[in-house]
């Protein structure tokens, strides 16, 4: 019983944590977006996912350990100068802090120990082949126009958004996900 106790609180100090870590590789992902070429970012994203899997590793939380290893081993490749970053390996990161900060929420005594997930095993190996090629930056829109696009899940907040940038000038497009804004 206070072995279980113990485990329960260890769960409870990890997910306190891992919430923390995965906050800061998000606004890091954020800030990495904007200059590329600061490798503080890229750190300080290294350095929480590999605090997520040594946690997620000692709790034996297999499907976190694995999906963080494999951030952790993406991280290594724009730490290193293999690569940069570019949109479509920017949105895997974000989806992969989503999964992430999903499976740390959900994480039990039941998951411990537990046999990875095979669609989070998919997932880690789609970001091991992330996509290297760089997009090509579209085209500023005419001097003068200012443009903005809205992306959020709710249709409330979207529109929000939209009166209170069209009111400020802006030209605005909405979106419900990533996906749709790429496009």
């Amino acid at each position: 019983r206070r072995r279980m106790m113990d485990m329960l609180e260890f769960l409870n100090e990890f997910q306190l944590e891992a919430g923390e870590k995965l906050d800061i590789m998000a606004s890091q992902l954020l800030r990495l977006e904007r200059d590329a070429t600061n490798p503080a970012p890229v750190r300080e994203m290294f350095l929480a996912a590999h605090t997520i899997k040594g946690g997620a590793a000692m709790l034996r939380l297999t499907d976190v350990e694995g999906l963080a290893h494999a951030v952790e081993d993406l991280l290594s490749t724009f730490r290193d100068n293999v690569r940069t970053l570019e949109p479509a390996t920017a949105d895997l990161l974000f989806q992969s802090i989503d999964q992430l900060r999903g499976l740390v929420g959900a994480a039990s005594a039941d998951s411990v120990g537990a046999e990875p997930d095979p669609a989070i095993e998919r997932f880690a190996a789609r970001l091991r082949g992330a996509p290297v090629s760089v997009e090509p930056t579209p085209e500023p829109p005419p001097s003068g126009t200012r443009r903005a696009l809205v992306v959020d899940d709710s249709a409330t907040v979207r529109e929000l958004h939209r009166m209170i940038l069209e009111d400020a000038g802006y030209d605005v497009l909405t979106c419900e996900d990533g996906q749709a804004a790429r496009q």
